[in-house]
């Protein structure tokens, strides 16, 4: 569990009813499940385009000192990423999405145990700034970017889609604050809400 960076991740223990941080994984921001592997996103206050993976079948070491298969890396490709900050990471059954504020970035595994994951730039020019408007849909997410000020849908192997444009004006009046705006998914409705 990330807490968007303001400590250490943590981890669930739904049989016992507990958690507790795990002491040597980093201050992500975001966090995902990706194979057998733990993945966080965006170091909190030090390298927000950064990612970072536990070792190997361990959740709970993220040292590469200590396992080699854990690690990290900067995800860029030209100096613009710098200033293009991660803003969610999720993954799913053959891929990992990795939202930034201007681009949408894809990750898959690699067989190598030491450089686990492939990441690359699908949508420059699309992305996401008010990271708590995310939502997982069915194969996808959705979520508000106030800059083009409308609601996108994305799954991998598609183009991203403007989903609010009949409601765009309305929406955006109707965000005070970015930070106090949340996503959710109802499946059952098939509706997206923030």
């Amino acid at each position: 569990l990330a807490n968007t960076g303001a400590a250490n991740l943590q981890l669930i223990d739904p049989a016992g009813s507990t958690y507790a941080a795990l002491l040597n994984a980093p201050n992500y921001r975001h966090v995902t499940g990706f194979y057998n592997r733990a993945v966080g996103a965006a170091l909190a206050g030090s390298n927000e385009v950064q990612v970072g993976w536990s070792a190997d079948g361990d959740a709970e070491e993220w040292d590469p000192g200590v396992d080699e298969t854990a690690g990290f890396s900067p995800i860029l490709e030209s100096p613009s990423d710098l200033s293009d900050f991660i803003t969610g990471i999720f993954g799913f059954t053959n891929v990992m999405i990795l939202l930034r504020e201007q681009s949408i970035w894809l990750a898959t595994k690699k067989p190598i145990p030491t450089d686990p994951f492939n990441f690359y730039a699908v949508f420059p020019g699309i992305g996401c700034d008010i990271p708590s408007s995310v939502a997982v849909i069915p194969n996808g997410i959705a979520w508000v970017d106030s800059r083009p000020g409308t609601v996108w849908a994305y799954s991998p192997g598609g183009a991203p889609e403007p989903i609010g444009r009949p409601i765009e004006k309305t929406l955006l009046r109707g965000i005070d604050d970015p930070a106090l705006c949340f996503g959710s998914y109802n499946g059952k409705e098939n509706e997206y809400t923030i």
